[in-house]
């Protein structure tokens, strides 16, 4: 009896075994591709005719030169929450490549995200055409004119 438990438990371990099977990239969810978000949100800090500032989430404060970056949204109020994109992030000339404010966009749509600088409401993903206190354009595979 106990030499037919040990070849049992044998061929239970060999048969478990199989070799390692490389898995396709995004595939582990349902075939979606994941994509790497490089986007950095946080609150403003300062403006300038040349800079923008933001303290991150992870507490870092990063001035940027705004040099050919784009803004969508309000520079009023320091403390805005936003969504923004940097150019030579860690270096001494990190720019500003994309800026949205988040508090402006949530006036408007209370289902969207933000991936790699890219505004997505409720899963589609569009261009930002303005953005400003009063009212949200954008184009997707629908057209959102949002304001109040």
């Amino acid at each position: 009896m106990k030499r037919f438990t040990l070849l049992f438990a044998a061929l239970v371990l060999l048969a478990s075994c199989r070799p390692n099977q490389p898995q396709s990239p995004g595939n582990d969810d349902g075939g979606q591709v994941s994509v790497n978000d490089t986007t950095v949100y946080g609150k403003s800090y300062e403006f300038g005719m040349s800079t923008f500032s933001i303290v991150t989430d992870a507490g870092d404060t990063l001035d940027l030169d705004r040099g050919e970056g784009h803004i969508f949204g309000n520079l009023d109020h320091e403390g805005d929450r936003f969504a923004v994109t940097v150019h030579g992030q860690g270096t001494d000339t990190a720019s500003l490549g994309v800026a949205i404010n988040l508090t402006n966009v949530g006036q408007f749509v209370a289902d969207f995200s933000v991936c790699n600088g890219r505004l997505i409401i409720s899963g589609d993903t569009v261009e930002l055409l303005d953005l400003t206190a009063d009212s949200l354009i954008a184009q997707g595979k629908s057209e959102y004119r949002l304001g109040k």
